[in-house]
Parts: C-alpha cells; structure tokens; sequence
C-alpha cells in the first residue's frame, strides 16, 4: 500500500474508532483487515493519532456542552427570584455546569498530552 493509501486508511480507522466501532468494523470501513487494525493499535505512533484525534473531539463536545452554561446560568438566576422549588431544573443546571467544566478539563489535558508527546517525538528523532 502507498504512504497516501497508508494515511487514508489510518484516517478512516481513527474516524470508526472515534465512532465506537470495533477493530473488525474499522477495518471494514478502512478497506483493510482487522489484523491491520490491531496491529496498528500497537503502533505508539498511530495510537497517539488517535488519542489526539480523540482528544480534539472531546474538546469539541465540551465546546458544545458549554454553550449550556449560559442557559444553565440564566435558569439559575430565574430559580433564585422564583417562589416555587424547581427540584429537577435545578438538578440539571447542575449536571450541565458540572459536565461543561469536567469535560472541557479533560479535553484540555488530552491535547496537553498529545502535543508533549509530539515533542518528545520529535527530539528522539533529531537524537537520532
């Protein structure tokens, strides 16, 4: 296989992983074999694509999930001034902050990680 196909497929692998498929789905949509899959999953280099990969789409969901927070917020603030005890709303004003913030933390550290990896990476190789 060609560097390009090579690429092409690890793209597609990544993208089915990311979707939650199995090593034997992936390589089905990659038009490889799930022993290419496996094998690849063994590979340091790949495997950091893919936790970056994953990394990036962790920090998209907490991008969305924190466009929650500004309505989390004015519901908390119509809570404060209401004269009735809105128990669920509050429960998940609640679970949509605490979400938002988690989340976008750990997304965060995930492209932290992978981008000192990277550099790690590439000081092993000018070592070399």
């Amino acid at each position: 296989m060609a560097k390009n196909d090579d690429r092409l497929a690890d793209s597609l692998i990544i993208d089915a992983l990311l979707c939650g498929a199995t090593a034997e789905a992936a390589a089905t949509k990659a038009g490889v074999s799930a022993r290419t899959v496996r094998r690849r999953l063994r590979n340091p280099a790949f495997v950091r694509k893919l936790r970056k990969r994953r990394a990036e789409a962790d920090l998209r969901a907490a991008d969305q999930l924190a466009a929650t927070r500004n309505v989390a917020i004015r519901e908390l603030f119509q809570l404060l001034q209401s004269s009735q005890p809105p128990n669920i709303r509050l429960g998940a004003i609640r679970i949509a902050m605490d979400s938002s913030f988690k989340l976008r933390e750990h997304a965060d550290y995930g492209i932290r990680l992978a981008e000192l990896e990277q550099r790690i990476d590439e000081q092993k190789g000018r070592k070399r």
